[in-house]
């Protein structure tokens, strides 16, 4: 197997996105969710630098806007910062920041837009959203917690359960099982030199949270991602290595695995499959330090030693971000990439959306083949990108840009 992180040579032309839109002018994209046959399409818009109104919006494989729905008042703080979409495409949801501290959730009807549930007093920022395939089962990822909803038999949603993580962690990333089995999550301890990390598995009986498993790390835990069967998660990590865990091995780590790349950072992106023939497939994408540039890598590994081998690895323009995913037979594998400048300075003015497209670096979106390496395409946009995701078959790639816009691809 290929395993050279020599530059790329330069790859087919990228095809045209089959359509593009803008939700809302002058807003950022921080992530996108499909169906998985790819028929619905969801982003929410976000200003990481300003106020604004920030909005859900749903279009169809056409690029036809079916409906928006205003998520946030007029004058709300950074907005929407993750999107989710039920598998049987009945509800989708969003989740972020509306003040200083103060988080929201939305869940609405994904045929007609309809407001089913919202709360805009949440205890901190919504990081992450993912419902159970079913639809059933919403959890929402906070800093130091975890909310599941529960949809009820007369079409409302209620909060049924709630779980903290260990008070001195940071939990970064936190996502449900496709069949609603159980919660998986990462998290860091930032005030540790080095950092620690954690990941947790916690099942789900009854519409609630059970019995909790723990994965101490000596390394914090970025971003976690699951099988479709909730038996296995991935974890990046912020030494630019990964993680494998699996329910029937509570407390340890199955592996863990860091390539040898030069000037190797952190792995802020991590995707999983476990294919029809058994293999699990870990994707990583992880920056450089110091440097702009980023990687890509594939580990494979199977039962009964879930030895970790090196599929290939493969360089990135500019610094990985979060839209690293696989299809289910790990066929292909997206990735997105970008940088952003520092903060704005304490006392300074806020940054506005102008000074974000002279201040981040430009993106792209990527496809490869993910059992040669083979870069198959390589999309770029004028500033960063952070979301990018592909359907279970391959058919359907989505990508959301820090330009406002989002690209959809027809792959076969």
């Amino acid at each position: 197997m290929p395993t050279s992180t020599a530059p790329a040579p330069t790859p087919t032309p990228a095809p045209a996105p089959t359509w593009t839109a803008t939700p809302s002018a002058g807003l950022q994209l921080n992530s996108v969710a499909v169906s998985p046959d790819g028929a619905l399409s969801v982003c929410g818009t976000s200003n990481e630098f300003s106020t604004g109104q920030f909005g859900l919006y749903c279009y169809d494989q056409t690029g036809t806007l079916l409906w928006t729905q205003p998520v946030t008042g007029a004058n709300a703080t950074q907005g929407v910062f993750w999107v989710a979409i039920s598998a049987n495409k009945a509800y989708a949801a969003a989740g972020g920041e509306s003040a200083d501290g103060v988080g929201f959730l939305t869940i609405c009807d994904a045929s007609t837009g309809a407001v089913l549930f919202s709360d805009g007093s949440l205890p901190g920022r919504v990081n992450q959203l993912s419902f159970s395939d079913d639809g059933t089962l919403l959890l929402a990822g906070f800093s130091d917690a975890l909310r599941l909803y529960r949809l009820q038999p007369n079409g409302g949603w209620v909060l049924r359960s709630t779980a903290t993580v260990d008070a001195q962690f940071d939990c970064i990333s936190a996502l449900i099982a496709g069949n609603g089995s159980r919660v998986w999550l990462a998290a860091i301890d930032y005030d540790t030199e080095p950092y620690s990390g954690l990941v947790e598995t916690i099942d789900i009986k009854g519409g609630l949270f059970a019995i909790v498993h723990k994965y101490p790390l000596s390394t914090g835990a970025m971003r976690i991602a699951v099988t479709a069967d909730g038996s296995h998660a991935a974890a990046s990590l912020h030494t630019g290595g990964c993680a494998l865990f699996g329910i029937d091995q509570p407390g340890t780590p199955k592996w863990t695995y860091t390539p040898s790349l030069a000037n190797l950072g952190l792995s802020y992106a991590v995707g999983i499959t476990q294919t029809s023939a058994g293999k699990v497939v870990v994707a990583c994408g992880a920056n450089q330090d110091p440097g702009q540039a980023g990687y890509l890598y594939l580990v494979d590994s199977a039962a009964p030693q879930w030895q970790p081998t090196l599929r290939w690895s493969a360089a990135l323009e500019y610094s990985a971000n979060p839209g690293v995913c696989l299809d289910r037979e790990a066929t292909r594998v997206t990735a997105t990439d970008g940088k952003p400048k520092e903060k704005t300075p304490v006392g300074a003015p806020p940054r506005t959306y102008a000074d974000i497209t002279i201040s981040e670096s430009p993106g792209n979106f990527y496809l490869y083949d993910a059992g040669t390496g083979t870069r198959l395409w390589q999309y770029p946009t004028k500033i960063m990108n952070w979301p990018m995701v592909i359907t279970p078959s391959g058919a359907v790639a989505l990508g959301g840009s820090d330009d406002g816009s989002l690209y959809y691809w027809k792959l076969v």
